[in-house]
């Protein structure tokens, strides 16, 4: 089939390429310019590495075009020829073949312009085309024809696909902002500028970064925040070019808190334990010819989960404290959420040169005490210690039930130790939550200031257990006695810590 359509005007500009400052694929001798033996700079206009679908090339004689075919995720493909001015293209044919290389359809053009752009929509990804171009006015007396072949390509897909950055950071501080950029459908890479912005505004931008066909490159920006509280982050790629193929991942979003809290040094760990025990026995007091007196079939399952938080700062805290916040997550499912206010001291000692006092609560999820001390009006020092023991009830040893006996019962005597609770009512409460593949505790304290911990680290699985294969033996004489017994042990653990 043959077409003759006639186009009085280029639609899209010739694109100009642009690189960006990502990583070398080849590093030159060059020293950076930055002293200590840093890393060299480059402008973003140098592409790092092109190694997508090039646009096709072709001359003849003083005469070149180059073409490009860009399919969109709407399934229109644009196919666009241009030649370098002063040249002019007066007539286009456009040919599609199929794999095998046989011509479906022949489309004949009349243009006027040294860019024009001819959309379809029934072309396949990577489906072979050819175009062929009239060039005139180069010099005036004569037209030169021009082919040229190249395949359809997927237009780039920029996603903004992750952020890094401190979840918090003090008022008047130079926040470092990471954002990792990706083309993901891997045909054809494209610029574009990364923008960051903070509660809505844009406060920094790299203009006409890079990224290459199906690579990842890094935006890093410096932002100070001048009001406490938290704010929002956006990175977003804009301005892609050629056009991208899905906007709607071009922007990631992100939230930090800023000024008001003193960091906790912590030690945060845990764990939890599945198991299941099988027994199994078969007995007869006159073997073989009586009948089986005792058969057994038991299975056990149960599970078991601890969580300790440990965490201290320099510093004295005043009682009674404002308020006490402590959650802990996993997986982003809330196991533990305590907040409270106005937290009297259980008991102090001493004076204000020498002295110290501690504070406590209990409930049906955690037991935390906290802990300030000072010595010669020069140093202070406060503890905190959150835990939620596994089990039905805890036991406590002589020497940790003197060391908290008087906040306990101050009358009981504490030989041999003691065991509690491990709810306020004696049966479990609440949902269990089981723990996943993250942990994650969010603790802070504010009193005057506000000293905080935050925290996320992933938990490994385990397994283990045991195996008593079925045996067999006499039993009273003329009976038998055979039994089988085994244990699987299954769970995750894990710890962090920022000493």
């Amino acid at each position: 089939m043959s077409t003759t359509k006639r186009v009085s005007m280029g639609i899209v500009l010739a694109v100009v390429a642009w690189g960006c400052d990502g990583i070398e694929s080849r590093r030159g001798s060059g020293h950076s310019p930055l002293t200590g033996g840093g890393p060299t700079l480059h402008q973003n206009t140098q592409r790092y590495r092109n190694a997508g679908i090039q646009p096709a090339t072709g001359r003849s004689g003083s005469a070149s075009i180059e073409v490009s075919a860009l399919l969109a995720q709407n399934g229109t493909t644009d196919i666009e020829v241009s030649t370098a001015a002063p040249g002019v293209l007066a007539h286009v044919q456009i040919k599609i073949f199929n794999a095998a290389g046989d011509v479906l359809r022949t489309d004949n053009y009349e243009v006027d312009s040294s860019d024009v752009i001819f959309t379809y929509s029934d072309l396949a990804r990577r489906q072979p085309i050819q175009v062929q171009a009239s060039v005139g006015d180069l010099d005036g007396r004569r037209t030169d024809v021009v082919t040229n072949t190249t395949v359809v390509a997927a237009r780039p897909d920029l996603a903004v696909t992750s952020l890094s950055y401190p979840a918090q950071a003090n008022t008047g501080q130079d926040v470092s902002i990471g954002a990792t950029v990706a083309e993901l459908n891997g045909d054809v890479g494209a610029q574009a500028d990364c923008v960051l912005a903070v509660d809505g505004a844009e406060v920094d931008r790299s203009v006409g970064i890079w990224v290459d066909a199906g690579s990842v490159v890094t935006c890093r920006f410096i932002h100070r925040f001048d009001t406490s509280g938290v704010h929002t982050l956006r990175v977003s790629a804009v301005n892609v070019t050629p056009a991208d193929w899905n906007l709607s991942n071009n922007s990631l979003d992100g939230s930090i808190a800023i000024g008001g809290e003193r960091p906790i040094q912590y030690q945060v760990q845990a764990q939890e334990t599945s198991w299941v025990f099988v027994h199994h026995i078969d007995a007869w007091a006159n073997w073989p010819s009586g009948p089986q007196d005792l058969l057994v079939d038991e299975r056990q399952v149960g599970w078991q989960q601890s969580r300790t938080f440990d965490g201290s700062f320099d510093g004295r805290l005043n009682f009674p404290i404002a308020s006490l916040d402590m959650v802990d997550s996993t997986d982003g499912n809330i196991i533990t959420s305590e907040h409270f206010t106005n937290l009297d001291a259980a008991n102090s000692w001493g004076d204000d040169t020498n002295g110290g006092a501690c504070a406590f609560f209990n409930d049906d999820t955690a037991f935390a005490s906290i802990c300030s001390q000072w010595f010669g009006g020069f140093f202070a020092q406060t503890t905190i210690s959150a835990f939620r023991d596994g089990g039905d009830v805890s036991y406590h040893s002589e020497g940790y039930a003197r060391y908290w006996g008087w906040y306990f019962d101050p009358t009981m005597t504490w030989n041999g130790g003691y065991w509690v609770w491990n709810s306020t009512t004696d049966t479990k409460t609440g949902p269990q939550v089981r723990l996943g593949s993250t942990y994650k505790v969010d603790f802070s304290i504010q009193s005057g200031d506000t000293w905080a911990a935050h925290t996320t680290f992933p938990l490994s699985a385990f397994t283990g257990g045991w195996d008593n294969p079925y045996t067999c033996r006499t039993f009273m004489t003329s009976g038998q006695w055979c039994e089988s017994s085994s244990q699987v042990t299954s769970g995750v653990q894990g710890w962090t810590q920022s000493f």
